[in-house]
Parts: structure tokens; sequence; C-alpha cells
């Protein structure tokens, strides 16, 4: 999904097709950007921007 026109798909599409494949729902892929945004190489002011945005889309 890093470059769509090369591989025709999205990310939007891969989510979809994890969803209809595995019965994945919403909570599981919340789960998966945490715990991508927890092993993440970057600085904890970045990590704490990050975690508070992700949090936030549960509005």
């Amino acid at each position: 999904t890093d470059d769509p026109p090369f591989f025709h798909t999205t990310m939007e599409h891969e989510y979809a097709r994890l969803a209809e494949s595995f019965g994945w729902d919403e909570a599981v892929f919340r789960t998966i950007a945490q715990t991508s945004l927890d092993a993440a190489f970057c600085d904890p002011a970045t990590k704490a921007k990050l975690k508070k945005k992700l949090e936030s889309a549960d509005d």
C-alpha cells in the first residue's frame, strides 16, 4: 500500500479485505494501531500527540 498505483490498492481497500476475510472489527484495527504506536521509533512527545489523535478517533 506504499505505492497504490503500482499495487492497484489502497489502505482502505486492504483494511476492508482484512475485515471481510478475518472478521476483524474496529476494535481489532484500533488495537493494531495502538500496538504500532507503542513500538514506533519516535520521541515521547510525538507518541503522546499520536496517542491523543488515536484516542480522539473514538469521538
